[in-house]
């Protein structure tokens, strides 16, 4: 399973569209849409969406996405899931609201 994390209103576009595709800015942007793995969702969370009260997570099956996954260094060269195209909507298991702790951090 890998994650990525996004806003409710990104999310809902994404829905409203009805496509079957999901695309991130990043895509347009950098060429590839960001995910992480489990144990990077929550700094992941902290370090990009700083302003966000709430995110949206989707749990995305690996093999459903393998064709347009890479799994490529970033931050210090730990290794990130990429995914170098649209994703499938039928990629995504679940869908999760993520919100701040007590402390005002995000908790996975």
């Amino acid at each position: 399973m890998i994650y990525h994390l996004t806003t409710h209103d990104n999310w809902q576009k994404t829905l409203d569209s009805n496509k079957g595709f999901y695309k991130s800015d990043s895509l347009s942007t950098e060429g590839f849409i960001h995910c992480s793995y489990k144990e990077q969702v929550a700094t992941s969370a902290n370090t990009h969406f700083k302003q966000a009260e709430e995110l949206v997570i989707l749990f995305i099956v690996e093999k459903r996405v393998r064709d347009i996954l890479k799994s490529e260094p970033s931050r210090g060269g730990e290794l990130f899931p990429h995914l170098y195209g649209p994703m499938p909507l039928e990629a995504v298991e679940e869908v999760r609201i993520l919100v701040r702790n007590s402390e005002g951090l995000f908790e996975f």
